[in-house]
């Protein structure tokens, strides 16, 4: 068992090696989704290892196994050390208060963004917030809103500014909220996950330009509003689905170029190796638990 346990943290650190490459292969989408159901499956099982890995520490508890049978099985089919079974408890524990961390966070986010909107008509999904910082930012719920302060108004002409609503705007419409939420417990689980998190967070705003260029008809002018607003900007956006944030050169570079035409053998190769890694993960975790049920059973009293 312990092979296969061990398995989802090593995909894990194949998916933040392959993330970067990934994002300059495919198109924002089609990226966004591959990674992201890849980083899931990792998480769950790695988390699902931890559980098993820390199970083993009761037939530790259950007392001394006498049958000599029994043991030569547990020797083979369970080459896990106490040590290394205490380590993971620990870690399993981080790993729980991490991910309640997460939600806690998530839900005080979406509190104060709705005190922020709660004193605006509930009819429109856009919020002007008088302030001196340069800020847009898309607020999930129901309905979806759309917060932008009088200074980055001030800051762009109309067509940048229909620019900026139309990104924000597929922010919404897309549920880039729940991308963002699945990978930040990913990693809350799985830290190696976090380079994959920070691919998928900015695949997720090259997702929402390339939708945002497509409403206004114009690369070009989604490219010059964005770098207007990082301008404007100044400091960077906090904010979950914050219009300048996550490196805005990269995402004007890509921009300025023609809309990612991958082909068909790369992009197939490419979400391939993500399918791969999810199969890899549920392979090995089904096998850890069927090795661990098997000696439970013989292990523990009936």
């Amino acid at each position: 068992m312990s092979i296969s346990v061990y398995l989802p943290w090593l995909c894990s650190l194949l998916l933040a090696w392959a993330g970067p490459f990934v994002a300059r292969w495919m198109a924002p989408a089609r990226a966004a989704w591959s990674l992201a159901l890849a980083a899931a499956a990792c998480a769950a099982a790695a988390l699902w290892g931890l559980v098993l890995m820390t199970a083993t520490l009761l037939g530790e508890a259950a007392g001394p196994v006498t049958d000599r049978a029994v043991r030569e099985d547990m020797r083979l089919a369970e080459p896990i050390p106490e040590l290394v079974s205490l380590t993971a408890a620990t870690l399993l524990g981080l790993a729980c208060a991490r991910a309640v961390a997460v939600v806690r966070r998530h839900r005080a986010v979406r509190a104060r963004t709705a005190r922020l909107c709660a004193d605006h008509p509930h009819d429109g999904e856009l919020v002007v917030v008088t302030s001196p910082r340069a800020e847009a930012f898309a607020v999930p719920g129901r309905p979806g809103r759309i917060v932008v302060t009088t200074t980055m108004l001030v800051a762009l002409d109309a067509e940048e500014r229909r620019v900026l609503l139309a990104h924000e705007r597929a922010h919404l419409r897309l549920h880039h909220e729940l991308f963002q939420a699945v990978l930040a417990l990913a990693a809350a689980v799985d830290p190696l996950l976090i380079p994959t998190r920070r691919t998928v967070a900015f695949l997720l705003e090259r997702w929402a330009d390339e939708e945002a260029a497509l409403e206004v008809g114009s690369r070009p002018a989604a490219a010059r509003s964005l770098a207007r607003a990082a301008l404007a900007t100044a400091s960077a956006a906090r904010t979950a689905l914050a219009y300048t944030r996550l490196d805005v050169l990269g995402r004007v570079r890509a921009l300025q170029s023609p809309p990612s035409a991958a082909g068909r053998t790369l992009a197939a190769t490419t979400i391939a190796l993500c399918l791969a890694v999810c199969l890899v993960v549920a392979a090995s975790i089904t096998d850890a638990t069927a090795d661990f049920i098997t000696l439970a059973h013989r292990v523990l009293p009936h």
